[in-house]
């Protein structure tokens, strides 16, 4: 007879040893780093893994809970295979990404009429475990309630991590669980006490509701759903990923498993071009006030991006007006203050939130008075500098407010409009994350998007999950503390492993910022991908010459938008990151430091025999804010490391020509 134990909301029917005395199934990744076991831990699915022969994962809990009734399940029975494809981006780190590993999938039956059967999938990868539910349903279109998901991930003791909030991105070293808060976002960055470094994230939302991570007390991480999901069978969750590897650097050269994970995009995405986005925050002309979005300043803008091989251009918020509509109350509060000079220019007409319509004088900000002094003046023709770019090979990139103004307005005329106008892409800001109807409506936005041929930036909360495959589109998103956060080095350099795993960060940089060495400004270009990185404050520095910068100019117009292969050269989590990557026959090298400097050499061994040139952008001498960037041109072979030196906020970066 099977013995039956009730575990809460859900219901194991057994026949199977405790999963400490023996694994049920054991599973190895393709070269065998990596085992993982199966297996029963008193009443539940839980799963245990080594990275070598180290402990990854201590008894770990697998499972949903559903909606009543709770379903009583049969012992699992298993099924297996090996996956060995390959997949070409159409941009990226890489000309080609291998999905190979190897997987199990465990289906527990139902053992009532009418219930649905759990099946967990588990992929072990050299570099990561990923796992997923799927509920078939008992019929085709039947509901299913998941109520919440019920990971226990068992990290071991010892464990370290960098940790993100549920809003904003934790500065500084790590920490032991036991100094965490209990919301957590995922990546969730960890290095055992053994010394293997991992990364929590997930991977193919799709409209299901995203996780947060919430540290027990016994120190283990719970994954938890932001909201429950009811909709009809099947449910596919997303996969729960664990990137691994021996040292922090290989969490960002196996990163793109992530994508891997996703199902390819369906439909033609040719019109789809990563390239460098001018900004025009802090490029607008000096000591207005208020600031003025004007046609003849921002066909200045277009001609010098393209000089300078931009590819797009990104007007922000304020060109159709305020981000949101104002109630009348709103407007009559704000007639008594507006200032005497604006308060016959028809601002009232700019208040509306309407994304249909370019604005027309007076913009305020907010009708909050702590707000004055961000207000806008708009004099813009959109559809003649969107033909102006056009001609200069320059695409428009507007912003638009999807919290307050999306929502209420029909997206797709809108989009239908942007794209008759010729908008190439869209920042859609302050979009709700988190819930299973947030991910419903970001799912509709970004599928609205490519039936109208827009690239997307998505801003605020929203975080990646690998998604570009399925949708190239999506070149960029925020979900992070950029440059406008005025952040420390270290977190500069915490970024790319924590918060870029999941995928591209708008991190929005100012070309030439305090603190920063201008060699470190374009280096982070380099080391840290964006298919489309909004670069804010180039023009404002160096339009007309003899500004503060301009030798960074040349390697911007050099640097590549997408690669054909990346090596991560050196890596310490917050203190610095040396990558290369090639695009055809040269490869570009680039390092950064945060505060305590650093001193590197460099491995040359992928390039081809032979001597070979490099031209290279190093801190001139000196330290500080704002160090200026010097260029020479020095001799390299494969057979030699590279030795490169910066100083504290200092950064290195260059290509080397080939000798054919």
């Amino acid at each position: 007879m099977f013995a039956r134990r009730q575990i809460g909301p859900l219901v194991l029917v057994l026949a199977l040893s405790s999963f400490p005395g023996r694994a049920v199934e054991a599973l190895r990744s393709p070269s065998g780093v990596l085992r993982v076991e199966f297996g029963i831990d008193g009443a539940r699915p839980a799963i245990r893994a080594w990275y070598g022969k180290q402990i990854l994962l201590e008894s770990s809990d697998l499972g949903l809970e559903l909606g009543p009734p709770a379903p009583v399940y049969a012992p699992p029975t298993f099924a297996r295979e090996e996956r060995r494809e390959s997949w070409r981006p159409p941009y990226g780190e890489h000309a080609a990404l291998l999905d190979h590993c190897n997987v199990l999938r465990v289906r527990l039956a139902a053992l009532e009429r009418g219930a649905s059967p759990l099946e967990i999938e588990i992929r072990a990868y050299d570099h990561a475990l990923a796992f997923r539910y799927h509920l078939p349903g008992a019929a085709a279109g039947v509901p299913i309630d998941v109520r919440e998901d019920r990971t226990r991930l068992g990290l071991p003791d010892g464990t370290v991590g960098w940790a993100i909030s549920l809003r904003e991105e934790i500065h500084g070293a790590p920490v032991p669980l036991a100094g965490w808060t209990r919301g957590l976002q995922p990546p969730l960055t960890v290095r055992t006490g053994g010394g293997v470094h991992a990364a929590i994230l997930e991977a193919d939302a799709r409209d299901f509701p995203r996780l947060r991570l919430i540290r027990l007390e016994n120190g283990s991480i719970a994954v938890r759903l932001r909201g429950a999901y009811r909709g009809p069978a099947p449910v596919l969750s997303p996969w729960r990923v664990l990137l691994v590897g021996a040292e922090a650097a290989d969490l960002i050269r196996h990163q793109g498993i992530v994508q891997v994970l996703n199902p390819p995009a369906r439909g033609d995405f040719s019109w789809v071009r990563p390239g460098k986005v001018l900004s025009a925050i802090a490029n607008f002309p000096p000591n207005q006030s208020p600031r003025r979005i004007e046609t003849a300043h921002l066909r200045r803008l277009v001609d010098w991006a393209a000089e300078q091989r931009f590819r797009y251009l990104q007007l922000d918020w304020g060109w159709n007006g305020t981000e949101g509509p104002w109630t009348d109350a709103e407007r009559a509060a704000y007639r008594e203050r507006v200032p005497a000079r604006f308060r016959d220019s028809g601002w009232e007409a700019n208040t509306t939130g309407a994304l249909d319509r370019v604005a027309r004088g007076y913009v305020p900000f907010r009708p909050n008075p702590k707000t004055g002094g961000s207000d806008l003046w708009v004099d813009l023709d959109l559809p003649g500098l969107v033909a102006h770019g056009q001609r200069r090979g320059v695409g428009i990139s507007l912003y638009v407010n999807s919290r307050w103004s999306l929502p209420s307005q029909d997206m797709a005329a809108v989009f239908a409009l942007y794209e008759r106008w010729g908008v190439a892409g869209l920042k859609p800001g302050f979009v709700h994350y988190g819930k299973r109807e947030d991910s419903a409506f970001i799912l509709r936005l970004i599928e609205t998007a490519a039936r109208h041929k827009l690239w997307l930036n998505i801003h605020d909360e929203y975080l990646p999950d690998g998604s570009a495959r399925r949708h190239p589109h999506v070149l960029s998103c925020e979900a992070g503390a950029g440059s406008e956060n005025k952040p420390t080095l270290t977190h500069d350099l915490t970024l790319p492993f924590t918060r870029g795993l999941a995928g591209p960060f708008d991190y929005a940089p100012l070309l030439y910022s305090p603190g920063r060495s201008n060699a470190h400004q374009i280096g982070y270009l380099l080391v840290f991908y964006n298919p489309a990185p909004v670069i804010r404050g180039g023009f404002s520095a160096w339009n007309p010459p003899g500004g503060r910068g301009g030798i960074e100019l040349e390697f911007l117009r050099e640097l590549p938008d997408t690669w054909d292969e990346t090596r991560v050269l050196a890596g310490e989590i917050g203190r610095h990151l040396a990558v290369a990557r090639r695009s055809g026959s040269r490869w570009f090298i680039g390092a950064v430091a945060a505060e305590g400097g650093a001193h590197l050499s460099l491995s040359l061994d992928f390039l081809p025999p032979g001597p070979h040139q490099l031209v290279r952008f190093c801190d001139a001498v000196g330290e500080g804010t704002e160090c200026a960037a010097a260029r020479d041109v020095a001799t390299v072979n494969r057979t030699e490391p590279l030795a490169v030196t910066l100083s504290p906020g200092g950064g290195f970066a260059g290509w080397i020509e080939i000798a054919l």
